[in-house]
């Protein structure tokens, strides 16, 4: 015997039969069935919940698209906000330049006031200085006129004064000329003099030259400036020493009294040479070539191999 029974939440039918294994197998469809049944169910949920989800994202689209132009309004509207704060700064700094340009004005015209106000006072200044001026012309031009006659006495007085200065220099010019006269005769008298003491003290010198060179058992002579010449000439080309027209006096002296025997040719003689023929190069310069060369020893050593060739 068996007995089916549905089921209400299912709409499956359950069947009892006596046996076991009908049973089970009975159970087992109807736990099928319940689970396609909640298949479906939780299908055409997730179909519904896929549904709203699509509804949701075409919402988020559409808010994120009035977001969009809700941003780009506001960014408008803070460009706009911008532009606006900019120009109003514009005008502000045009405003404060305005009234630093009016503050300098007002400045300016009070300068300019007072500029005005010195200049005025500056003017009746200047009149009180230009009637007194005039008042001290007048007293200028009384006193040129007094000035004037005096001058033109003064000016008489002083054309006789200058014919009695005429007359007095002409006289000065006469003494003058006596005086010149005498003195050109006093000048030769005492030119005359000096040449007569000049004379004398050679004389004298001399003299005394001969006292000393008497007395010494010595010898006293003269040269020529030709001599001189030759004597630094010699000395140069024998000793090497290049003296002075004073050492050419010397050398020309000792070389005159050798000749005339006033001294032994075996004698010993100290001649004292002391000065540097380099402060005398006019006294030689018809003997002496010169050789101009760089301030170098080289320069100096190839002059004197060239002068020793030409030797």
């Amino acid at each position: 015997m068996s007995v089916r029974h549905r089921n209400r939440r299912t709409g499956c039918y359950r069947e009892e039969t006596n046996g076991w294994t009908a049973g089970r197998r009975l159970r087992r469809r109807c736990i099928a069935e319940q689970i396609a049944s909640e298949r479906r169910s939780t299908e055409e949920q997730l179909q519904a919940q896929a549904d709203r989800h699509d509804e949701a994202r075409a919402s988020i689209a559409r808010i994120a698209d009035e977001q969009r132009a809700a941003d780009e309004q506001l960014n408008g509207a803070q460009r706009r906000l911008f532009d606006a704060r900019e120009a109003m700064q514009a005008q502000a700094r045009v405003t404060a330049e305005a009234k630093a340009a009016h503050a300098g004005l007002v400045e300016r015209a009070s300068g300019l006031a007072i500029e005005v106000q010195r200049l005025e006072d500056a003017a009746r200044e200047l009149e009180a200085r230009v009637t007194a001026r005039q008042e001290d012309l007048e007293r200028t031009n009384a006193r040129q006129a007094g000035l004037r006659e005096r001058v033109t006495g003064a000016e008489q007085e002083l054309d006789a004064g200058l014919r009695s200065f005429d007359e007095l220099r002409e006289h000065v010019r006469m003494a003058d000329d006596r005086s010149q006269s005498l003195r050109a005769d006093f000048d030769a008298q005492e030119s005359g003099i000096k040449e007569a003491r000049r004379a004398l003290e050679s004389v004298r010198g001399e003299a005394a030259q001969l006292d000393v060179a008497r007395a010494t058992g010595g010898a006293v002579t003269a040269v020529t400036e030709e001599e001189i010449v030759d004597g630094i000439e010699l000395l140069a080309r024998t000793t090497g020493i290049f003296t002075e027209t004073a050492g050419g006096v010397t050398t020309a002296t000792l070389a005159r009294l050798a000749a005339a025997g006033a001294i032994d040719p075996d004698e010993r003689v100290v001649v004292y040479i002391t000065g540097d023929g380099l402060k005398t190069l006019d006294a030689v310069a018809s003997r002496v070539a010169r050789h101009p060369i760089e301030p170098t020893v080289a320069s100096f050593e190839a002059a004197i191999g060239e002068a020793r060739l030409i030797a």
